[in-house]
């Protein structure tokens, strides 16, 4: 390549591919952040085409391993609070008597598994169940 040659293609402005190509960089990185790290190239795709970007799989494939965007798998949800042992070993305060002569006598505690419509997930991914506190009362 000639000096004259190098300094004309250094001083040049963007082409429009170029350009193009850098507003869908942005474009794939919003949309990988956006799911925490989760969509894979195809899941980001259709992200991008359901917000009206005409783009094709491959071009994001490729933008996607060229900023080195690996996409992590979630863990899949397993309760995490078991009894371990006996559970008969576990003292019951109430004799399984429910019945309540005055309202919030009696307080019973419900940890309650339900995916995921019965957890809580926070932004870090953390899930906790819900507890509920039930009072009894009588009827």
């Amino acid at each position: 390549m000639s000096r004259s040659g190098y300094y004309d293609q250094k001083n040049r402005e963007p082409s429009t591919t170029a350009r193009r190509r850098e507003i869908l960089e942005a474009e794939v990185r919003f949309a990988f952040e956006h799911s925490n790290g989760t969509y894979g190239y195809r899941r980001v795709h259709a992200w991008m085409v359901r917000r009206g970007t005409r783009v094709d799989p491959e071009t994001v494939r490729g933008i996607m391993r060229d900023l080195g965007l690996v996409p992590r798998q979630p863990r899949p949800w397993r309760p995490v609070t078991t009894i371990t042992g006996d559970a008969a070993d576990l003292p019951d305060l109430l004799n399984r008597d429910f019945t309540a002569t005055e309202p919030a006598t009696r307080l019973v505690g419900d940890i309650t598994y339900s995916h995921p419509g019965g957890m809580v997930v926070f932004g870090d991914r953390t899930r906790l169940p819900l507890k509920e506190i039930c009072r009894l009362r009588p009827r």
